[in-house]
């Protein structure tokens, strides 16, 4: 019976051990959050990319324009693009440990002429 008791406290000790710098990262971000529309229309942008550029993290708006990224809280560069759009490059800088920033985004519609084409 005592072993089982120590080998219980030698796991719990190992698992809270463990979760120690998962809940330390966790505190060290921040969150950016906004809304991106068109430029032209002022309507909102449903399926925008945005991504921490030189990272493999992003997000994509929701149904209603809107997105929520949690980013370290050193200076980043946030990228949004969208099909038919011109990209938008955003620097964010001095964000603080738990803070959230807000980050509105318009976009402009690109347009691509080509030449005529004969069928």
């Amino acid at each position: 019976m005592f072993a089982s008791d120590m080998r219980h406290n030698y796991l719990l000790i190992i698992f809270i051990i463990l979760l120690i710098p998962v809940a330390g990262w966790a505190q060290d971000g921040a969150i950016v959050k906004g809304t991106v529309r068109d430029a032209a229309t002022n309507e909102v942008l449903p399926g925008v990319n945005i991504r921490i550029l030189g990272t493999s993290r992003g997000t994509v708006t929701d149904g209603e324009g809107h997105y929520e990224l949690q980013v370290p809280i050193e200076e980043l560069r946030l990228q949004f693009s969208y099909i038919g759009y011109e990209s938008k490059t955003e620097t964010i800088t001095g964000l603080a440990a738990g803070e959230e920033r807000s980050l509105d985004i318009v976009l402009t519609s690109s347009f691509v002429s080509g030449g005529e084409i004969v069928v």
